[in-house]
This record gives structure tokens, C-alpha cells and sequence, in this order.
């Protein structure tokens, strides 16, 4: 266990938080290159508790969705996005909204 997943496990509340930023954990979690197996599973189960859907966080810094966001940079991880993928069949469906 790892101290993502104790602190996901015995603090919940804090996956709803944004920092001053506006920026998710499970955002910062992916991108500093946090692994599906390494506290973005555990960080996603314990969202529901919060509020806040993994399937429709989208980062106000980089305006990604947490699956592009584990898609891109030296830290891409096809697992962590086939497990966001598996667990929330609905961002297949993805579509970008529309500024007009």
C-alpha cells in the first residue's frame, strides 16, 4: 500500500479538493506519473464519495480529461487509460464541447 491509497482510503473528502489552482488531485496524481496500480485505481473508487466523476474531471490548467492526461508526456501509461477506459465506458463516447 502506498500513502496515495491511505490517504484515498482514509481521507476521501480530499479527492474533492482543488488546489489553488483549481486543480484536481487525481489531475496532479496522473500527471506527476502516478500509475492505475499505484493510487489512480484507489483515487478514482473513492471519488464517487466526494462528488467527483473521474469520467468528467477536466483539468482547468491543461483543459484535459484525466484519460488524455495519462495519454501524454514522458509519463503516458496505456494502463492507467485502459483501466479509465474499462471502469468508465462512457469516455469512448468523448466528445468536445463547443465554444459557439
Amino acid at each position: 500500500t502506498n500513502l496515495i491509497t491511505l490517504l484515498a482510503q482514509n481521507y476521501p473528502s480530499i479527492i474533492g479538493l482543488r488546489n489553488g489552482n483549481g486543480r484536481y488531485a487525481l489531475s496532479l496524481a496522473i500527471e506527476s506519473g502516478k500509475k492505475w496500480e499505484n493510487g489512480v485505481r484507489e483515487m478514482c473508487r473513492m471519488s464517487f464519495h466526494t462528488g467527483v466523476n473521474p469520467h468528467t474531471v477536466k483539468d482547468d490548467t491543461t483543459g484535459l480529461y484525466l484519460f488524455m492526461q495519462a495519454a501524454i508526456g514522458k509519463n503516458a501509461c496505456i494502463d492507467t487509460i485502459y483501466n479509465l477506459f474499462r471502469q468508465w465506458p462512457e469516455l469512448s463516447r468523448f466528445k468536445e464541447e463547443s465554444n459557439d
